[in-house]
């Protein structure tokens, strides 16, 4: 589908007709539905082959969140994608007893998060 996809396109570029063009728009819309298809199979692959299988989805869900880069001073830095550009924020560092209160402070919840799954049941 590729090469029928690229060979259209080309067409289109010398001939520039009508038919071409809405020939080429069909064929990019098959092809990117079939990359999608092949994308969200090779993540079910994944998932189902791994023994933590929620913590693999979220690493599946954070790979298209965040772009991980590395600075001069090796340290780890998260470059978020999409974000406004009215907001603002920095990192400090934390100590474990704060964590600590605030993963204390959570409460267990079947409810659904954004991507609906649900943790209990």
């Amino acid at each position: 589908m590729r090469d029928q996809l690229n060979l259209v396109s080309e067409l289109y570029d010398i001939y520039k007709s009508l038919e071409l063009k809405n020939l080429r728009k069909s064929l990019k819309l098959k092809y990117k539905l079939e990359v999608n298809k092949a994308k969200i199979k090779g993540n079910d692959i994944v998932i189902l082959k791994s023994n933590n299988k929620q913590k693999t989805m979220w690493d599946l869900i954070d790979s298209k969140r965040f772009i991980s880069r590395r600075d001069d001073s090796d340290n780890d830095v998260l470059l978020c994608k999409n974000l406004p550009d009215n907001i603002s924020f920095s990192f400090r560092e934390v100590s474990y007893n704060e964590i600590r209160d605030i993963i204390g402070a959570l409460k267990n919840s079947s409810s659904r998060d954004i991507y609906d799954l649900q943790l209990y049941q």
